[in-house]
């Protein structure tokens, strides 16, 4: 499910966006506003996914979504083909957006949280992996089937892919144990000492609002740095270096994923979403530039800003985790996953409309590099408030 919604519909999407330039004609504005529609059908998706799972099931809500954004690429698919692209790719892009809001993040904690009662950082940071690891895989796909056998019939064969997965999520996906006679896993005799947990009760509610501002902060540069491939592609690298960059990108996205689940449940959340920030900082830095750097530098802010960007996927389910007592995590995390989208809705068209003003992206990296850093003060300072009032130490 992530592989196709948060990765294909999401991460994936990035390969596409020089493409619709060059080969459709959209300006570095429109292919902003593209985005701005899904990211703002993405919020709604994630207001209504509490929603949706709670009529009409886990397993069912998950398979919808990816029905969805299958047709989301079917419409791209006719748009590519037609004269007003750019009006097709904004209905496409907003089907994509509601459906990964509604199967994404939210869906994927709350079926771990079923499923895992120890180590379930670790088992969402494999889950969530899979987005990264579909930019990987689909960025050189994706770009070397535009290049030999055009841009639409790439969107008709992303299409038929996602539906095939639909499928076979809903045929192996269960939403509990429970409905197999199986419980939760567990390991033996760690019950006590796993590294993360729910705690107590519910943080106070004036620091839970500040972490809330600052993961709409981080959202806002975090659901942005996707745009590495324009980035590079307006500074005059080739597509070889652009395709290799966000495949770059992709991996190490999924590795910092994997790589924090790990850590949270050996040394804590605060520890390793630390060490995301300092990476995804200095990642943000060598990006910046791209004007004056070499392939080699951008390809090393491409990784390491991929690895950092984690932060805005599994870590917040990992922060809704531990200021929010059991009952209240899915209300918490769902809270903590729409904001973080909203702040990437409210950010959207500026490195676009940054772009056709000063001729580059490097301005709009450097914005974004000052607002992690920013916010990383603020994430870091507000969380151990919040566990400290919980009733847990990080």
């Amino acid at each position: 499910m992530m592989f196709c919604t948060g990765g294909l519909s999401l991460t994936a999407f990035s390969p596409y966006m020089p493409y619709l330039i060059k080969l459709k004609g959209l300006s570095n504005t429109q292919n902003s506003v593209v985005l701005l529609c899904r990211s703002t059908a993405g919020v709604a998706g994630m207001a209504m996914a509490s929603g949706m799972i709670r009529k009409f099931d886990l397993r069912i809500t998950m398979t919808a979504a990816m029905t969805g954004c299958a047709c989301g690429y079917l419409i791209f698919g006719a748009g590519s083909l037609a004269a007003n692209c750019f009006l097709y790719c904004c209905i496409a892009a907003m089907i994509c957006g509601l459906f990964y809001g509604m199967g994404s993040a939210i869906a994927a904690s709350i079926l771990i949280g079923r499923w895992f009662k120890t180590h379930g950082a670790t088992a969402l940071g494999i889950t969530q992996a899979a987005t990264g690891v579909s930019t990987f895989i689909a960025s050189p796909l994706i770009t070397w089937s535009v290049e030999h056998a055009g841009l639409s019939r790439t969107f008709f064969a992303e299409c038929g892919f996602i539906a095939l997965c639909a499928a076979a999520v809903y045929l192996m996906v269960r939403s509990s144990p429970e409905e197999i006679g199986a419980k939760p896993f567990e390991a033996e005799g760690e019950k006590k000492k796993a590294g993360i947990a729910c705690a107590e009760h519910t943080a106070e509610r004036k620091y839970i609002l500040i972490l809330t501002a600052g993961i709409l902060m981080i959202g806002m540069a975090g659901n942005n740095v996707g745009n590495i491939s324009v980035l590079l592609s307006t500074a005059g690298y080739s597509s070889a270096v652009v395709s290799t960059a966000v495949s770059l990108f992709g991996i190490s996205l999924a590795s910092g994923k994997l790589v924090f689940g790990v850590l949270a449940d050996r040394i804590g959340v605060f520890k390793a979403s630390t060490i995301l920030l300092v990476v995804m900082s200095s990642g943000l830095f060598l990006c910046t530039l791209a004007n004056t750097g070499t392939a080699f530098i951008q390809l090393a802010g491409a990784a390491l800003t991929g690895f950092g960007t984690a932060i805005c996927s599994v870590a917040i389910s990992s922060y809704a985790m531990t200021v929010s007592s059991k009952d209240d995590y899915a209300r918490i995390v769902s809270r903590f996953q729409t904001v973080m989208t909203a702040g990437g809705l409210v950010f959207t068209t500026v490195p676009g409309m940054i772009a056709d003003s000063t001729g580059s992206y490097v301005p709009a990296y450097i914005l974004m590099l000052c607002i992690v850093i920013i916010s990383a003060f603020v994430l870091q300072i507000t969380y151990l408030r919040c566990t400290n009032t919980a009733g847990l130490r990080d």
